[in-house]
């Protein structure tokens, strides 16, 4: 029974009618990326976001594994300043992989291994017998470890971890007789 009204005719004919009834496809696709997603990685913070995005925990649960404040992580990951040195080893257990550029010489594989343990310059320095300043000229590239020196910081870099905990248990003339009988069959670096 048409009433004249088109307006009103148009929603009784489309009202009970399904659309697409015939259409039993479902779309999916991947969930776009956030635009927090780090698109390189340039920093620690960089890292350490993008490994907790993948994993897709938050902020706080991500700290928690860590062992930081939340505010903390928030701060690394927002660039407004780094892990201090002590939470490197965390880090680097969190993300599976050591986010610090590679190092091609002595001194950057020194400085390397050192800061991806986080042993300050001045415990280092001590557990090996030198001065800090010594160690620290080394890392910099003032200066290169000869003779002694050098068989010890290429045998700490080949097998490090026996050897600070042999270096911190014995004083430093046996350790250096002892490296020295080791060390026979360290490579030199040209």
């Amino acid at each position: 029974m048409y009433n004249g009204n088109r307006e009103s005719d148009r929603y009784k004919i489309h009202k009970d009618t399904p659309a697409l009834p015939f259409c039993h496809i479902r779309l999916v696709g991947a969930k776009p990326q956030s635009r927090d997603y780090p698109k390189q990685l340039n920093t620690i913070g960089d890292h350490l976001r993008k490994r907790r995005m993948d994993l897709r925990i938050l902020q706080r649960q991500a700290a928690e594994v860590l062992g930081v404040d939340k505010d903390t992580l928030r701060n690394w990951e927002a660039q407004r300043n780094s892990p201090a040195l002590p939470c490197m080893p965390a880090i680097i257990r969190f993300l599976g992989y050591n986010p610090l550029p590679e190092a091609d010489t002595l001194a950057a594989k020194l400085a390397r291994w050192r800061t991806s343990r986080g042993i300050s310059q001045e415990k280092l320095a001590k557990q090996l017998g030198l001065d800090e300043s010594t160690l620290a000229k080394w890392e910099r590239g003032d200066r290169t470890p000869t003779g002694l020196y050098l068989k010890l910081v290429q045998k700490l870099l080949a097998d490090g971890r026996s050897l600070i905990g042999s270096l911190a248990e014995a004083t430093w003339p046996r350790t250096a007789a002892r490296l020295c009988s080791l060390s026979k069959d360290v490579q030199h670096d040209p």
